[in-house]
């Protein structure tokens, strides 16, 4: 599995465009749907797809949360907390202030009365990623232990097969069916037919590879394909 390559703090550059983030995530949140996690409404965990407005956003209900908003113009932002390593929010550390710098485009009313919660708040331009400047000696963001599993698309690929295959059979059996869901995601292309067909896939009693066991129920497609449809990375 590939090593994590955010810093600590986080960097813009640590990032990748909003639209890789937004497929990376949206894999996450295809797979806990399928393997029967709640996703359908917001702020039930660990993932939501929200439609008004676009949002995309993961939290494991124990502190750790981040958001992805696209925004007009083809500008987006990403905020989010670790409540415990975000030193942002540590009245021991040197204060920071989010918002130094932050254009007036970003929902600033609504993440303002969010100030208390929030660990790091990064914006895209358009062109690139930015963030408030932070002070010497700042020992984290919490962006790494948040977002970290999810910017690039070989720690995408593995965060979803590892959540595919828990208690299910082994991680290796299911990286085609992640790989194979993500290229889905990126045509936007999910259908149930599609998503069938990389199921079947999937090893049986008979493979030597070993047996991946749908969970209790069975994939819950139904659920999988609504998220889908929020995502819009379905067929038009």
């Amino acid at each position: 599995m590939q090593g994590n390559t955010v810093h600590t703090p986080g960097r813009p550059e640590d990032l990748p465009r909003p639209e890789r983030l937004w497929q990376y995530g949206v894999l996450g949140t295809l797979v806990a749907a399928a393997t029967g996690e709640p996703c359908a409404e917001r702020f039930e965990y660990p993932w939501w797809v929200f439609r008004e407005p676009d949002e995309l956003g993961w939290d494991d209900s124990g502190g750790q949360w981040w958001i992805l908003r696209p925004l007009p113009e083809g500008r987006a932002v990403l905020f989010g907390v670790d409540h415990e390593l975000s030193d942002t929010r540590n009245p021991y550390a040197p204060p920071t202030d989010l918002f130094d710098g932050a254009p007036d485009w970003l929902p600033l009313a609504e993440l303002q009365d969010m100030d208390d919660m929030l660990g790091y708040l990064y914006w895209w331009d358009g062109a690139g990623w930015h963030r408030a400047p932070y002070p010497e000696g700042l020992k984290d963001d919490g962006l790494e232990t948040t977002v970290g599993k999810f910017i690039t698309e070989e720690l995408a690929v593995d965060e979803a097969a590892c959540t595919f295959t828990e208690g299910l059979g082994p991680v290796e059996a299911t990286l085609p069916v992640t790989r194979g869901l993500l290229g889905l995601v990126e045509q936007r292309g999910v259908t149930e037919a599609a998503v069938r067909e990389l199921l079947d896939a999937l090893p049986t009693s008979e493979d030597d590879e070993g047996e991946i066991e749908p969970p209790e129920g069975g994939w819950d497609l139904a659920a999988l394909l609504d998220v889908a449809h929020r995502a819009r990375v379905t067929p038009a």
